[in-house]
């Protein structure tokens, strides 16, 4: 199990349909009190695939597997 699981612009290529079972796998990665980070690129897609990612859909994730969203940091390139 690991401190920290981190996933750099990884999430917004799964599909909203796809995610309780990666969210659940992420959730087993981590230790108890451990730290579970998404970069996220937000944006039209561009030809790579990309879904639309939501604070509060990652927050419903959290709800059913016993974690809450600690930090929300919105970088503007």
């Amino acid at each position: 199990m690991a401190d920290v699981v981190f996933l750099g612009a990884v999430w917004m290529h799964v599909e909203s349909a796809d995610r309780r079972r990666p969210f659940r796998k992420l959730v087993s990665l981590a230790k108890s009190g451990g730290l579970i980070l998404f970069s996220l690129r937000r944006g039209p897609d561009d030809g790579r695939g990309f879904h639309p990612v939501s604070v509060n859909e990652i927050e419903e994730l959290g709800s059913h597997h016993g974690v809450v969203v600690a930090r929300v940091r919105q970088i503007k390139a």
